[in-house]
């Protein structure tokens, strides 16, 4: 039963206790205490099978997670593991109330279990001293510990290279420690584990609630302190406010645009500023980032440089080697006048020059259009100030600039052994280094390429990432259009903004009128692998109105329609999360989660003692479970729990319990005595068709269920175990709960179909079987698949299927539980037939028909109840 549905199982408890209420005198009061037990079992055991079915519908999404080919980030494990031990407990709990004081055991373990769940899943607090929170830039040339690595390396070239770098300050880790511990940290935590994040819009929402709790909290008084100190130590001026998180700027996870930088900002608004850029810790984008990459929220540390602010008479970015690895020996500039924001932000195409490093002399350059350029305002912040025509056709740099930027490009790469990625800007003759970070360099293969195909729409253009995909265009001007991207799409742009990255994981492709692969979506791409054409003119008008294009971003081509000649054959390198961070906690948690240990319940270890995982607890609570209903059973009243007689012999016995029978006295009951609806729709799905037995046994299967009743003798038929017995039937006048043993296989039906749609559900659990795992797993499959078809929202987990059906019409849920009915019944021992996919294929089409049938055959009711002459068991 689902969390919803309590309401009614409390009216139908109701009811029984009013039954109860009736009777007098001792034998009846006594039989009303066996009924009043079992009314309070039958209670807890459906909150106990509602907890196993969601612990583990968890469960086994996480397992899937596991495969690492879709993004997952620290709140969905965080998440999922807190829902994992929540239901486990309420499936304690409830077993617990069904036989108080016997399974006490089982609460210390779940504890510990818990506890080490925990442990892996909460960064631990700091036990060494902290420091200072703000340090003078100077001081932290070696130590991206205090710095970060963005901050540490530029003042490490300023040092050791005598490079003009800007003076200043940063907030140190210890700074952020403090300020998230001013009760952002706590809040920001029960915000993300609260949300529903999982598409774009819940992202953006989630986004917006922790920016505005950031950047509403004030900063605590010993940093605030140290940051006033420190201002009033230096001259008056404009800083530059840039992000230098521990995570950023390393090879291959540069978080390129993903984070903050404030500009221009006056002594009074820093707070402010670091406040801004914290915040942006939480940005859609850099969250998605994360996500995509298996990078955990809760161990990024935002350290803040607030740098003397240059403004730049011209600003830009160096590659000390080609990213695309098509020139190698070449060096590459690109600059804009005004500040370099205008190119990593995209908004402008810059001027490039390719310097050969060996001669150092121009090897070829361009001079963009640029129509406008970023500059420092009066008073505070930046503004886009247009260009004269004749002004913004000429290259904005000497060849003299140009030649003196590519020497210190290449000792910066000779210092740090490695190509870097150098932003710059000039200002009174000086070039002043803003940033210096590793530079990945992506090759690409090119054996077996072909030559430019006819017919391309558009033909030009710079190669921001190298590649070639197919997908229909979807233009994006600005955040709602990404709202309703559809996947593997091409993103049409004008400007190739850092913000789009947010949907990069389910991009095809993009194709920019502006930018330049020194741009920060650039970056991005290339760490993606998503293929990238930027500086390709008037893009958006001539390619929005096509069904489909391709992209070939290494020929700066696009061409109308799919041309799979061009597109790479799919890849084999593993998935982008299998080695992360996140997928390692991952990971560590499910050991304590999924594996089972408690396989055999005859065995003197089933116990709560020998539940390691959480998986074990529900093995061992469902199975009590079940035990404690068939033991509530015996020596009940007469009238209680009576046998049900149709034309042959059955194994059922059915509990009114309330309204789902005729009051008549007597051990047995008949169909024609039923007046629950939905478990004559039940009954009907089980006996509409004749059951014909089980399949004819093939070799293979024959073997299969041999070998798995040796390898569990209790399987075996005839052998005493806890799967054979009775199967009760709990009726009400609007429910039904079928608990149902079949030979090797174990059901539970469960379904209420009143006025109500918002009570009325719909539910299964199905599992086992005699034959090997693998039969039983592609059983349960062919189940699933059935089930989704009929409209359930159904899973498979190895041989077992949870199905559920909510909210609903009453004559939609009596409906779905005719197939639930034909399912238990008519599935049974097919895993003995499966011996190839094309077995479940031809068992579905039978399966699908023969509830085809039923689903149009008269509703049930008790004029058309009547025993069908077949054997059930």
């Amino acid at each position: 039963m689902q969390p919803g549905n309590n309401g009614k199982a409390m009216n139908i408890l109701g009811k029984i206790r009013n039954f109860i209420r009736r009777g007098h005198g001792d034998a009846k009061h006594r039989d009303g205490e066996r009924l009043d037990s079992l009314t309070r079992r039958c209670d807890c055991f459906r909150r106990l099978l509602s907890a196993n079915h969601a612990a583990l519908d968890v469960m086994s999404d996480m397992g899937d997670a596991l495969s690492g080919l879709r993004p997952v980030d620290m709140n969905y494990v965080r998440s999922g593991c807190v829902s994992a031990v929540a239901s486990v407990g309420r499936m304690v709990k409830a077993l617990r109330s069904m036989a108080p004081e016997q399974y006490d055991a089982l609460s210390p373990q779940l504890r510990a279990i818990a506890e080490r769940i925990d442990a892996l899943i909460h960064v631990k607090a700091d036990t060494i001293e902290h420091g200072p929170m703000i340090l003078p830039l100077r001081d932290v040339a070696h130590r991206p510990d205090l710095a970060g690595p963005k901050t540490a390396t530029l003042m490490q070239a300023g040092e050791e290279l005598d490079l003009y770098v800007p003076d200043g300050f940063v907030f140190t880790p210890d700074a952020f420690r403090e300020f998230m511990d001013h009760g952002l940290r706590d809040e920001i935590e029960r915000l993300s584990m609260t949300a529903e994040a999982d598409d774009l819009a819940g992202l953006y929402t989630l986004s917006s609630r922790i920016a505005q709790k950031v950047q509403a909290t004030p900063l605590p008084p010993k940093l605030h302190r140290q940051l006033r100190d420190m201002l009033e130590s230096r001259p008056p001026g404009r800083y530059a406010v840039r992000s230098s998180a521990l995570n950023e700027d390393k090879a291959g996870t540069s978080f390129a645009g993903q984070y903050r930088s404030v500009l221009n900002v006056g002594p009074e608004g820093v707070a402010d500023a670091y406040r801004e850029v914290v915040a942006s810790a939480f940005s859609a984008t850099a969250m998605s980032y994360r996500r995509n990459l298996g990078q955990r929220d809760d161990q990024t540390v935002m350290c803040v440089a607030c740098m003397e602010m240059i403004d730049a008479e011209v600003g830009g970015v160096m590659y000390t080697r080609d990213p695309l690895a098509r020139e190698p020996s070449l060096l590459q500039v690109h600059a804009v006048p005004g500040l370099p924001a205008s190119i990593v932000d995209g908004t402008c195409t810059p001027d490039t020059w390719s310097v050969d490093t060996g001669t150092m002399t121009v090897a070829h350059s361009h001079a963009a259009d640029k129509r406008s350029m970023r500059r420092c305002m009066n008073g505070e912040g930046t503004c886009v100030e247009l260009l004269r025509p004749e002004h913004g056709r000429k290259p904005c740099l000497r060849t003299r600039t140009v030649l003196l930027l590519a020497r210190t490009g290449v000792r910066l790469e000779q210092h740090f052994k490695s190509p870097q990625d150098v932003e710059w800007a000039v200002t009174d003759d000086k070039i002043v280094i803003l940033q210096c970070r590793p530079l990945e360099i992506r090759t690409q293969d090119r054996t077996g390429e072909q030559e430019v195909s006819t017919g391309a729409v558009i033909q030009g253009g710079t190669t921001a990432s190298p590649g070639a995909a197919a997908g229909p265009p979807h233009v994006v001007r600005g955040k709602v259009d990404l709202l309703d991207m559809p996947e593997g799409a091409v993103l049409l742009t004008d400007q190739a903004h850092p913000e789009w990255a947010v949907v990069l994981s389910k991009t095809a492709a993009i194709v920019a009128e502006h930018g330049s692969t020194a741009g920060h979506l650039a970056n991005v791409a290339r760490e993606f692998n998503v293929p990238a054409l930027f500086g390709a003119p008037d893009a958006v008008n001539k390619l929005k109105e096509y069904s489909s294009v391709t992209v070939d971003a290494s020929r700066c081509a696009v061409y109308p329609g799919t041309r799979a000649h061009l597109l790479a054959p799919a890849s084999d390198t593993p998935p982008l999360m299998a080695k992360s961070p996140v997928m390692r906690c991952l990971r560590a948690a499910m050991n304590h989660i999924i594996p089972l240990n408690l396989t055999d319940a005859a065995s003197p270890e089933f116990s709560p003692a020998h539940c390691e995982t959480l998986h074990d607890i529900t093995r061992f609570c469902h199975e009590m479970g079940v035990s404690e209903m068939v033991n509530a059973t015996h020596g009940l009243p007469g009238n209680a729990a009576r046998r049900l007689v149709t034309d042959v012999p059955t194994r059922y016995w059915v509990i009114d319990m309330g309204g789902g029978m005729d009051p008549s006295r007597g051990r047995t009951v008949t169909l024609d005595q039923i007046r629950s609806k939905p478990m004559l729709a039940l009954w009907q799905g089980m006996t509409a068709k004749p059951w014909q037995g089980p399949p004819p046994p093939t070799p293979g299967g024959f073997l299969s269920v041999i070998m798995e009743a040796s390898a569990t003798p209790g399987l075996a038929p005839g052998a005493a175990n806890d799967m054979g017995g009775r199967n009760f039937l709990l009726i009400g006048s609007h429910y039904c709960n079928l608990q149902s043993r079949y030979g090797f296989h174990f059901s539970t039906v469960e379904g209420h179909a009143g006025p109500f749609p918002d009570e009325n559900y719909a539910y299964l659990q199905f599992k086992g079987g005699g034959a090997s795992p693998d039969r039983r797993k592609m059983r349960a499959e062919m189940v699933r698949g059935i089930l989704s078809r009929k409209g359930f929202l159904a899973t498979a987990k190895g041989d077992a299927v949870f199905a559920r059906m909510e909210n609903e019409s009453a004559q939609r849920i009596l409906n779905g539980l005719k197939v639930l009915g034909h399912i238990v019944m008519h599935t049974r021992q097919l895993d003995m037939d499966m011996n190839a996919p094309q077995d479940a294929q031809r068992h579905e089409q039978r399966l699908l028909s023969e509830i085809r049938d039923i689903l149009a055959s008269p509703a049930p009711g008790p004029d058309h109840a009547s025993g069908q002459r077949e054997q059930i068991p």
